[in-house]
């Protein structure tokens, strides 16, 4: 049986090949497919975390924060969609990790899903613990 993390993996390049070859899709409709298919394939719950971050963790000042939880298996992955990372997106989603941990108790998995990367957000995400998943690398 492959682990999560090939499954998540394979799950990913498949969307971002049909995403590339249909054209764009829309943040939200790319979101509610992603869930749909967690949930019924890979028995994953699938929800939008939202908080309000009072001490400034993620952005330097007050603000809510938002992102997209996955979990299986007592395993918490905290995914942002994006079309393009370079190195400047990679430490919100590491800030929102940190938060998610003092909120919730429970170290979570940053991960980036993209359609391209630079070498500089991989260098970035591998310095920060955040994993990306890409259709492509760019530089």
């Amino acid at each position: 049986m492959l682990r999560v993390e090939e499954r998540l993996e394979r799950l990913d390049r498949t969307l971002a090949t049909v995403a590339h070859r249909f054209g764009a899709l829309g943040e939200h409709a790319f979101r509610e497919a992603v869930r749909g298919i967690l949930q019924r394939y890979f028995g994953a719950t699938a929800q939008r975390w939202s908080v309000y971050d009072a001490e400034g963790l993620v952005y330097g000042y007050p603000s809510m924060v938002e992102v997209d939880v996955v979990v299986r298996d007592g395993v918490h992955i905290l995914v942002e969609v994006k079309s393009r990372v370079d190195a400047g997106d990679v430490l919100e989603p590491s800030r929102i990790a940190r938060l998610y941990e003092k909120r919730e108790g429970v170290r979570p998995r940053p991960v980036i899903v993209a359609g391209y990367a630079t070498g500089k957000a991989r260098e970035a995400a591998a310095r920060l613990g955040v994993e990306i998943y890409t259709y492509m690398d760019t530089e």
